[in-house]
């Protein structure tokens, strides 16, 4: 893309790529509240989420990839279930354009593919969300996963970084447990490790809202411990 429209092009795909996380975030959300969740809850988490995404998406880095494909995962898997199809035309991208996250597809693909399973079989959900398309398009991301450059060498990719990379890398940091206990206004700013640790709140309260109305899900249990891990 830069060999053929030079920096421009670049800007011109983060400008697309930026647009498209706040409108699937505001999407995302926005059926959040229409399925019954509180409205005040989503704000704030919206706000969260767009305060720790700012920063990150002034730089022309692969990164931004990896958000709109969380996004987009996402939102296919959780509202449009009949759309998995899009899912390995998707992780063709993902794994084209910053292919060292694939874990981040797996473990959200993965989750719902589990999800699904149990629903289908031990509580006799029969859907879109439950039915063999939707979990074909699922399956066929492993596959797909595999056509880039590097072929299987992806898999090892994110465990094979250089030493000390995460010096220079702040996503590839692991995150201190006081970051998930920390609450400090500077000014009126929140920092990072608070705006962590108000996140963590708000994911624990909606667990607890979901077990409370029977609403529990395995996908979002899954998801939660392996963003912890």
């Amino acid at each position: 893309l830069y060999e053929q429209g030079g920096y421009l092009a670049l800007l011109l795909l983060r400008a697309g790529a930026v647009a498209l996380i706040g409108l699937l975030l505001f999407s995302y959300l926005w059926q959040g509240v229409r399925r019954g969740g509180p409205l005040l809850a989503f704000a704030i988490a919206g706000a969260i989420a767009l305060m720790l995404l700012d920063g990150r998406l002034h730089q022309v880095r692969p990164h931004m990839i990896t958000y709109l494909g969380i996004l987009c995962f996402l939102w296919i898997l959780e509202f449009r279930p009949r759309w998995s199809w899009l899912l390995p035309l998707l992780t063709v991208v993902w794994a084209n354009l910053h292919g060292v996250t694939w874990v981040l597809a797996a473990l959200i693909g993965g989750a719902y593919f589990l999800d699904a399973l149990y629903r289908r079989y031990r509580e006799g959900v029969r859907d879109a969300s439950t039915a063999w398309p939707y979990l074909t398009g699922i399956a066929l991301c492993a596959p797909a996963l595999l056509l880039n450059p590097r072929g299987l060498a992806i898999l090892t990719a994110p465990f094979a970084v250089p030493e000390n990379i995460d010096r220079f890398i702040a996503e590839l940091q692991p995150l201190a447990p006081s970051s998930f206990q920390t609450l400090q206004l500077s000014g009126m700013q929140l920092g990072n490790a608070s705006l962590i640790t108000l996140f963590t709140l708000l994911v624990l309260l909606a667990f607890v809202r979901a077990a409370m109305q029977d609403r529990l899900r395995l996908a979002h249990l899954v998801m939660a411990a392996g963003g912890a891990y």
